[in-house]
């Protein structure tokens, strides 16, 4: 009995929410910054939240989450898939960019680093330690923080692919 209605291509703001972000309380954007809860923004029996007012109420913002401003400024939160299935990046050149400078943060890094001996990189100037570690993720557990960026780049990397992959390119 209803009619069928295409969302309008409108532009929005959006950030989407890590979970560095929930522990740190930030960075988040100036415009989010009204709309969060400070009194409801701490860590709730031992669970990471951060709370966000809308016109609903409050609703609470979990890792990867999208954090969104609407079109007539009003914030509020959505799912990573929901978020996908419904956003592309309104521009797509930046995204390019984005990957070649997550790649070449990645590879100065890596050859800043990690130091090939025996023919692979298994000595860690970050850490000064020495192992064979089968990826940076292993090698993060161990506490070195070089690692750990190594690894977040990593992530950020794939979250990119994914976002590509989602808009056919």
């Amino acid at each position: 009995m209803g009619n069928k209605y295409r969302k309008k291509p409108v532009v929005i703001e959006a950030v989407q929410v890590t979970p560095e972000m929930i522990r740190d309380f930030g960075p988040f954007p100036n415009w989010s910054l009204p709309h969060l809860s400070a009194e409801k923004t701490e860590k709730i029996n031992g669970s990471e939240a951060v709370f966000v007012r809308t016109l609903e109420g409050d609703m609470r913002v979990s890792p990867n989450d999208w954090l969104i401003r609407g079109v007539k400024g009003d914030v509020y939160p959505c799912k990573p898939d929901i978020f996908a299935a419904t956003y592309e990046d309104a521009n797509p050149v930046a995204a390019e960019e984005r990957v070649g400078l997550l790649e070449d943060a990645r590879n100065a890094i890596v050859s800043f680093m990690f130091e090939p001996r025996d023919g692979s990189y298994d000595y860690c100037r970050g850490c000064e330690k020495t192992g064979s570690w089968l990826t940076h993720e292993s090698h993060a557990a161990t506490g070195c923080e070089g690692a750990a960026l190594i690894t977040r780049i990593d992530a950020a990397l794939a979250k990119e692919a994914l976002r590509a992959t989602a808009r056919g390119s």
